[in-house]
């Protein structure tokens, strides 16, 4: 009996050996199995190549770090790339600027000694008893226009899947570079405009005496609100640029973007100023 079921399993052990070890032969000489769509020549055959190509672009954003001012920024540019990861550029940007209501109620703002004004800062009608106008006016920088070379590195290019139906392509990019940034600067002023008297501080412990103290009446337009500002100063700064950005393709010849960066100023009164600003647009390849 044992012999007969030894006769009987040789052979189905000897064909699980053979098949075993044709398998590693096959794993080793052939590696891993993959599908004809893996491995990364499926992503490296761009379909939207940029070597050897001219982007135009139009843009437009806005600063997001300032606190006294809001700034929207509009412009364009040209690249070139003589790679797929390498290129340079030129831009140029220009703000459109408007004061916040933080700035306006600076300019507006309340002396009340008394503490008998329900607001701190507003119109001439609010005043009431001593109080008067005690404007605050900080350093503020107003950028006007931003010129630019930068080079740009394109380290990723991919495809994804939007909602299981479309497929996008897009680049991730990094930018750097410099130019020269045009603004108008007001500086930081502790005293009425055009005269020695301090538009802030402590009021005459005697409510009988008026002299001497700080602040302007709300007659004297001209001391307080806008017209109450120091003279305006134009300046022209060297700028330096970083940025980090994705790009969107959609046919052979467009594209869209989004884009975050960081502008520094140098030689500026401060030694430098720096602002972050969020910026989109769309461009075409030729």
């Amino acid at each position: 009996m044992v012999k007969h079921r030894a006769k009987t399993f040789a052979p189905l052990a000897v064909a699980t050996m053979l098949l075993a070890s044709a398998a590693t032969g096959l794993a080793a000489t052939s590696g891993d199995y993959q599908r004809a769509s893996d491995g990364t020549e499926v992503v490296m055959r761009k379909t939207f190549p940029k070597k050897s190509r001219i982007e135009v672009e139009g843009s437009g954003g806005m600063v997001l770090n300032q606190s006294y001012i809001s700034t929207l920024l509009f412009g364009g540019g040209v690249n070139y790339f003589w790679s797929e990861e390498w290129g340079v550029g030129v831009e140029a940007m220009i703000a459109s600027n408007s004061d916040k209501s933080e700035r306006q109620c600076l300019e507006k703002f309340f002396n009340d000694p008394d503490n008998v004004v329900g607001t701190e800062c507003g119109e001439p009608g609010e005043l009431q008893g001593r109080a008067n106008y005690g404007p605050a006016y900080v350093p503020i920088r107003q950028t006007d226009t931003l010129l630019g070379v930068h080079a740009i590195w394109n380290p990723v290019y991919g495809k994804q899947i939007i909602l299981l139906r479309a497929v996008t392509h897009f680049d991730l990019y990094f930018l750097a570079g410099g130019g020269v940034a045009m603004s108008t600067f007001w500086k930081q002023q502790t005293t009425l405009k055009g005269t020695n008297r301090s538009n802030r501080g402590s009021f005459n412990a005697d409510t009988t005496i008026t002299t001497g103290n700080p602040g302007a009446a709300a007659t004297e337009t001209d001391l307080y609100g806008t017209a109450g500002r120091p003279g305006a100063e134009a300046s022209t700064t060297i700028q330096g640029t970083f940025a980090v950005g994705q790009k969107y393709h959609f046919t052979k010849n467009m594209h869209a973007r989004i884009e975050l960066r960081n502008y520094l100023l140098i030689g500026t009164s401060s030694g430098f100023d720096n602002f972050f600003a969020l910026t989109g647009g769309v461009g075409f390849r030729f």
